[in-house]
């Protein structure tokens, strides 16, 4: 059992480190909307939530799992970086195509001009 868990665990590590290549270099122009990387951002929350309780999970199994892979290398701080890293860069695009809300003024505010 342990050992199974493990392996899904590197799977969804695996596809964290994957997730902003594939979300962002990888798609063209024309899907990288504001649409695009909020759904992007939601699908990346469900990813790291997965990976946390995995990985709680496999804490109670730490003694028999110490020599594996997973521990020896401390996957999990390397995902935790790239998981931070790769959510960043997602919200930055959100930023950048969000238009900034100061600029709109509510339908029947007129702008006051300068006296003179």
């Amino acid at each position: 059992m342990p050992r199974a868990l493990l392996k899904v665990q590197l799977s969804v590590a695996k596809n964290i480190m994957n997730f902003c290549e594939n979300s962002t270099s990888k798609v063209g122009a024309q899907i990288k909307t504001l649409s695009h990387f909020r759904a992007c951002l939601d699908l990346f929350g469900v990813y790291w939530k997965s990976f946390i309780a995995r990985h709680d999970e496999l804490l109670g199994h730490a003694d028999d799992l110490s020599q594996q892979k997973y521990f020896v290398k401390d996957c999990y701080g390397l995902t935790e970086d790239n998981y931070t890293g790769a959510k960043a860069l997602i919200m930055d695009h959100i930023a950048a195509l969000t238009p900034p809300a100061a600029l709109a003024l509510p339908t029947g505010i007129k702008r006051l001009g300068r006296p003179g």
